[in-house]
């Protein structure tokens, strides 16, 4: 072949080579909920994104047919060329500069220099991506059915493997993608949410007590109306005496629903379905979904309530925070310009960690607040500072009875003047 038409099959090659290993990378490392929502707007592109990445053993046969097919090629043109030039000891080199190419071409350009553009080189490279399905995937089925009759003349069978990832593999993606742009932080927190979903309690998912709002059954019909416009909630738990005795609640449309002047709402109570505190969140969503029941109230082992579950609740629990117009003004942390951070004292521990990049242990607690009662064993006074293991949490705002807002400095360097406490 002329050295010169050699020389371009080579680069042709490694260009092939390359695209491949970009498309790969493009497509599986870009954000699908973006991809998702463009595809829901209208994008042909991003649509065809979702359908192949949707068939990860049809693109991987092909991409590995093409694969071999321009290593190979490419390789062997190498190698004529090389000797051609150098004789015997230009097989050794075309070895190695080969090896190099392709390392780079396949490896280093596009998992480490392409792989923050993602999202825009997916929408390049899936049509040209589908046409290499179009080529190579037919020669990909032809060469695992004569493999297969191979193996079987040998008295062999070919191993059925599992394209699905485990549980544990999953895990160890979450893991792993922690140094990576492969999972986002919270595709990588719903991963673990989800493994650890059938391990999880009412009390760890429930609205606590001191949060609920209540209405006694002996309240009017416009102190209900008033509590349903001021909090927006669309039911309201009733109870009978004292809050740790709710009988029922109200669905907020039935209420508002009321002719004028009427002066009862008692007929509106539906009874309270109640759920011990440690019964598993997974077994009751199934209950609840079947017995049609939005709201469970939550008892501990003397009967009292502790608590209140939603649905909605249960379902947090997977995939976090789901805001509505009411919650959207309840955004429970706050980044200041300083780099600290101002956090409600209900989030999450795990949440903080995952959202925020911070290091606060877990434990027997769920929240910031019981992080920061654990380690002083006592309710804090506003002003009060907390450093542990190079954090500085200033206690914002707190009353008697519990911790409402911290601001949180990532390297401890407490103000002159405030109380330090040392853990």
């Amino acid at each position: 072949m002329d050295p010169w038409l050699s020389a371009f099959v080579i680069i042709a090659c490694l260009g092939a080579e390359a695209f491949r290993s970009s498309a790969e990378t493009a497509l599986y490392s870009a954000k699908k909920f973006d991809i998702r929502q463009r595809a829901e707007q209208g994008s042909r592109s991003d649509r065809l994104i979702l359908e192949m990445a949707s068939k990860p053993e049809q693109i991987l046969a092909s991409t590995l047919v093409m694969h071999y097919f321009v290593v190979v090629t490419g390789t062997s043109l190498a190698t004529a060329l090389l000797i051609g030039w150098l004789g015997f000891p230009g097989e050794w080199v075309a070895l190695v500069i080969m090896t190099t190419l392709i390392l780079m071409a396949g490896e280093i350009v596009s998992k480490t220099i392409l792989r923050p553009h993602a999202d825009r080189l997916a929408n390049v490279v899936v049509y040209p991506l589908r046409l290499v399905c179009y080529v190579c995937y037919p020669i990909a089925i032809l060469l695992i059915w004569l493999s297969g009759h191979s193996l079987r003349l040998f008295g062999l069978g070919a191993e059925q493997k599992n394209l699905f990832a485990t549980r544990k593999e999953l895990d160890l993606i979450a893991q792993l993608s922690d140094r990576s742009t492969t999972l986002d932080v919270h595709e990588r927190r719903m991963i673990r949410r989800i493994f650890g979903f059938s391990d999880t309690r009412v009390r760890d998912a429930m609205i606590p007590l001191v949060e609920v709002v209540a209405l006694e059954d002996t309240a009017t019909v416009d102190e209900l109306v008033q509590a349903i416009r001021e909090h927006g909630y669309s039911r309201i738990p009733i109870f009978q005496d004292n809050i740790h005795n709710i009988v029922g609640w109200v669905n907020a449309f039935d209420v508002l629903s009321l002719p004028a002047g009427e002066r009862s709402f008692r007929h509106l109570i539906r009874l309270a379905y109640y759920v011990p505190e440690t019964r598993r969140v997974g077994d009751l969503l199934r209950d609840v979904q079947q017995k049609g029941v939005p709201l469970a109230v939550v008892v501990d082992e003397y009967g009292g309530s502790v608590g209140i579950v939603t649905i909605e609740d249960m379902l947090e629990e997977i995939v976090g925070e789901i805001e509505d117009e009411y919650d959207a003004a309840q955004r429970l942390y706050e980044m200041l310009p300083d780099g600290s951070f101002r956090i409600d004292a209900r989030m999450e521990v795990d949440a903080i960690n995952e959202i925020l990049g911070l290091n606060i242990p877990t434990g027997d607690y769920a929240t910031l607040a019981g992080f920061i009662l654990a380690q002083l064993e006592r309710i804090p006074q506003p002003g009060e500072i907390l450093v542990h293991d190079g954090l500085m949490l200033e206690i914002e705002e707190a009353t008697t009875r519990t911790i409402e807002r911290v601001h949180v400095f990532p390297r401890s360097s407490p103000a002159k003047g405030e109380e330090k406490i040392q853990t």
